[in-house]
């Protein structure tokens, strides 16, 4: 008696696994996995698969081809004998597919199985995706959506646009390019998602692509956006001036100072400047404030100290006011570090900061503070003068 092999089978209409076989049992069986294959686009050019399989069983007639039919059609061979591989492709919907088992070349039919495919239709306004919601902040995001069904959905963010993209697909087809900066966060699987995407720029336009997709259908479901991120707000208060050296040995010094932001001494249209009568080891209470909006990420301060010879500043009840200005109160950047002309001397001391390293090392990345010293030290013989200046930098993000 011949026996039959197990070999996978493939012909002219989807990608079929056919297996023949010889067990113990009396009859020959032949059976389709799955049944029904769906079609859930318009598409005819999609593979689908069957995998029908058929066994001998020991059967004293056993199967020598395999037929089948096309919605009653006549039928045609599918398979004839010998251990091969054959390829069929499911390009049409809606149709019945019936296999058989024949044994002495088509002359007794011995058992038969069919397969059906469907067409299934998916339609665009009725989606995986709802409900998104953004929440720009000043270095992230926050997006929240919903699915129909559960499952795990995955958030890009890039500054650059992505490509036109289908909505509904049958792959996970990428969303940018691939020489396209992308940072990507998973949003959790159920059917409510969240997700924050860190370490973006602030007051940028950045696009955003939702991916997440459908085990009951198969498909891939997509929705993108764009947002801005809000700006960074930058305020400084130069707090106190500690006097280590007010450069006048037999008085106190006459001192000017002032206080620079990114360059500028009235970033708010106001001099950030302040005069005091001040004694070596003194320390003096400034609370001079300026702010910046949509403040880069370095941010450099700044502060000159001048011991003006022509400058008296006296006190007068809980102020501090001007009697003698012959040179001015040289409030100015004098653009180097410490000098001296026919007015007095003066000495600079400066800091910059990486605002976006700073948030990231903070509790609160959207809303945080840093204290400052910066150090005005004289290192030639040009000028005496010598202080500190403490303070805070404050961050927040605005519209």
């Amino acid at each position: 008696m011949n026996t039959l092999r197990c070999v996978p089978i493939i012909a002219v209409l989807a990608i079929l696994g056919l297996t023949i076989c010889h067990t113990a049992h009396a009859e020959p069986t032949i059976t389709a996995k799955p049944s029904e294959v769906v079609f859930y686009t318009d598409s005819t050019t999609m593979e689908k698969k069957s995998e029908i399989t058929c066994a001998a069983n020991g059967a004293s007639n056993p199967p020598r081809a395999v037929y089948y039919k096309t919605n009653g059609a006549d039928e045609t061979i599918f398979w004839k004998g010998g251990n091969d591989t054959h390829v069929a492709d499911f390009i049409k919907q809606k149709n019945s597919y019936e296999f058989c088992l024949w044994a002495d070349d088509h002359k007794v039919k011995l058992k038969c199985t069919t397969v059906t495919t469907a067409y299934k239709e998916v339609k665009l306004d009725l989606g995986l995706i709802h409900d998104v919601k953004v929440e720009p902040r000043g270095n992230s995001v926050r997006i929240t959506f919903t699915t129909v069904r559960s499952t795990l959905a995955v958030v890009q963010v890039s500054k650059t646009a992505p490509k036109k993209i289908l909505a509904i697909n049958n792959d996970d087809v990428a969303s940018f390019a691939p020489d396209v900066e992308v940072i990507s966060q998973l949003a959790g699987a159920g059917t409510v998602h969240e997700t924050i995407v860190p370490n973006l720029v602030p007051c940028t336009d950045h696009f955003f692509v939702i991916s997440a997709s459908d085990k009951k259908t198969g498909l891939w479901f997509k929705v993108s956006g764009k947002f801005h991120t809000l700006c960074r707000r930058v305020a400084v208060t130069f707090a106190k001036v500690k006097v280590i050296d007010d450069s006048d040995d037999l008085s106190a010094g006459d001192l000017a100072f002032g206080f620079f932001i990114n360059g500028k001494n009235e970033p708010n249209g106001k001099s950030m400047t302040f005069g005091t009568h001040a004694d070596s080891g003194s320390t003096k209470t400034a609370n001079v404030s300026g702010s910046v909006v949509n403040a880069p990420a370095t941010l450099t301060l700044k502060a000159t100290g001048y011991d003006d010879d022509e400058t008296e500043w006296v006190p007068l009840g809980p102020f501090v006011v001007l009697l003698s200005n012959t040179c001015g109160t040289s409030a100015s950047d004098p653009g180097i570090a410490e000098g001296e002309n026919e007015c007095g001397e003066w000495t600079s001391g400066s800091q910059s900061f990486n605002l976006a390293t700073l948030a990231q090392n903070v509790a609160n990345p959207e809303k945080f503070s840093q204290a400052f010293t910066l150090k005005a030290h004289p290192q030639g013989d040009d000028s005496e003068v010598s202080f500190d200046v403490t303070g805070t930098i404050s961050v927040t993000f605005v519209p």
